[in-house]
């Protein structure tokens, strides 16, 4: 039996919350159908699709945390793929939660997003707020706790290609220019992706979250005309970028606050890795590939 379970421990933010874990001494178990980069000490995959119960279900009891990561994030894909992207959000989470229950699991930590406080987002939103009212009502009626963690903007080695600031560093150093389509107004608080693991480890491990939803973000704004900016003067290029000043279609500008299900607390580190010093590991990253 394992304390710490981690579904989707192979992707970006899961892997690093694996990692994090690990620095505990206590065990824990990845279930993900992707092999982990890295098995670090204290850490076990099963590699499997989430539904493929029998061969996970001798590593879980009622004392087991159980992390929830392994969800479709990429809101461009959702738009195209709806259907996968709720099957695979809703459905499956639904299949796990049934399980969790038979086995009497008391905590459940669940990846949510901020794009649950407003409308855009497209099928990737509307999955995370669909996940978190089910997973509210299961609560409710069979007894466990839970924790929605409300994700802003994540970055860091290994991200997707889709990652916002992965994708606009490798344009940069690609193409030697960056082509966006807002007005360079737009604001994010962009949260290094190990500062974003040691955050949930923290706020999991202090009880004092559960039943809540806490929103997981960086420290301070940056808009999207500053972030090209210090991304060419660390790349040593003039900076060369060409703004469509379009609507971002499913992004939020300045606020992601449109329509709150329910409140979160923000939670944000007091040492964090530098913005600077984030962009300079994603240089190397794709440099090294």
């Amino acid at each position: 039996m394992y304390k710490n379970i981690v579904f989707g421990g192979s992707g970006f933010l899961g892997s690093n919350l694996a990692d994090e874990i690990s620095k505990s001494k206590n065990k824990i178990l990845i279930i993900d159908k992707k092999p982990k980069k890295v098995l670090k000490n204290f850490q076990k995959q099963i590699n499997c699709d989430i539904l493929n119960l029998e061969k996970y279900k001798n590593s879980i009891s009622t004392n087991s945390d159980v992390y929830f990561f392994s969800d479709i994030a990429d809101i461009g894909y959702s738009k195209i793929y709806p259907l996968e992207t709720l099957e695979n959000n809703v459905l499956k989470l639904i299949h796990v939660l049934k399980f969790l229950i038979k086995k009497k699991v008391k905590n459940f930590y669940y990846a949510s997003t901020i794009y649950v406080n407003n409308d855009l987002g497209s099928f990737y939103r509307a999955s995370k707020q669909c996940a978190e009212i089910i997973i509210s009502e299961f609560s409710k009626n069979y007894n466990f706790n839970y924790i929605f963690l409300r994700y802003g903007s994540v970055y860091g080695p290994q991200a997707q290609e889709w990652n916002g600031i992965k994708k606009f560093v490798k344009e940069a150093m690609m193409k030697g220019k960056i082509t966006y389509k807002g007005n360079g107004k737009e604001l994010r608080e962009y949260i290094h992706v190990k500062d974003a693991a040691k955050l949930t480890y923290t706020a999991v491990k202090s009880k004092k979250y559960l039943n809540k939803s806490i929103l997981i973000s960086g420290q301070s704004s940056l808009s999207s005309n500053e972030l090209f900016t210090t991304i060419f003067e660390i790349l040593n290029k003039k900076k060369k970028v060409k703004f469509l000043n379009k609507v971002v279609e499913d992004h939020y500008g300045v606020t992601p606050y449109r329509y709150i299900p329910n409140q979160s607390k923000k939670i944000v580190p007091i040492d964090y890795i530098d913005i600077g010093q984030g962009i300079i590991e994603v240089i190397k990253e794709i440099n090294d590939k």
